[in-house]
């Protein structure tokens, strides 16, 4: 038969990395791999990974508030937070940036320094920002959900609110690009965009810091806690109503909600 020996300028492929699964608290310190996945027998318990490289994703299905950790590493895929039950995980990251991450499930954000910085996340359940260091490019809530963006701490530049969004919290959110209702907190967000193509966007504003909403579609309402404090520019400068604002548990209701005091 026709064996093909090995000629000249064949090159060594080394084998690709494998998948790990990891299924208790523990720490892992180097190595290269594929896929990585926190498994729910984690429960609340914490994992470390350092200096580990994620050729894909990295899905977390356990692990607690307390923390899934990770230290100067390199993922090239996303990280999935997906945790059914218990305490929402924390994604707490040292010297680890991150291009995007899925949270289908509550979950917690925290970088301890800027050079873990996370481009994208799109929030499909309630997200918490942790830390003062965490910075996040792009938070976008897409338009099945309803979430609630909570930024304890940390700057997140733009929150693209496809879905009905609530953003509240202490740290800093640049811009919220609203083509559902939001209700946000003026402490918390600088300013607010409703793109022309937006309809019938409502604005709930809570709180008594100075905030701009630039709002190019007619049809969106504004309603504030205290409208004096709000820059209403575009075309629905004229829509601003001060109100007490009703939630529904906790959420935007639809329609606005204005009652005279």
């Amino acid at each position: 038969g026709d064996s093909s020996g090995g000629g000249g300028g064949g090159s060594y492929t080394p084998p690709a990395p494998s998948d790990l699964t990891v299924a208790e608290s523990k720490s892992i310190s180097s190595g290269t791999y594929q896929n990585i996945t926190i498994t729910d027998a984690v429960g609340d318990g914490e994992v470390t990974l350092s200096n580990v490289t994620i050729n894909g994703d990295l899905t977390i299905n356990g692990g607690g508030s307390n923390s899934i950790k990770l230290v100067n590493c390199a993922i090239k895929g996303k990280v999935i937070m997906d945790k059914a039950s218990g305490e929402p995980p924390r994604l707490h990251l040292t010297n680890t940036p991150v291009a995007k991450v899925e949270t289908v499930k509550p979950a917690i954000i925290e970088a301890t320094d800027v050079a873990s910085a996370v481009t994208a996340v799109e929030a499909k359940a309630t997200l918490e920002v942790k830390g003062e260091n965490t910075t996040i490019a792009a938070v976008t809530v897409p338009a099945s959900v309803e979430s609630t963006v909570t930024v304890t701490a940390g700057n997140i530049a733009k929150v693209e609110a496809k879905g009905e969004t609530a953003v509240i919290g202490a740290g800093t959110v640049s811009t919220v690009v609203a083509e559902a209702a939001v209700s946000v907190d003026s402490a918390t967000v600088t300013k607010v965009e409703v793109p022309e193509t937006a309809e019938n966007v409502v604005v709930n504003v809570t709180g008594s810091s100075e905030i701009e909403i630039k709002a190019d579609s007619a049809s969106t309402k504004i309603a504030a806690d205290d409208a004096s404090k709000v820059t209403v520019s575009g075309d629905a400068k004229d829509n601003v109503t001060p109100h007490t604002h009703i939630w529904g548990e906790g959420k935007v209701t639809k329609a606005a909600t204005c009652y005279a005091e």
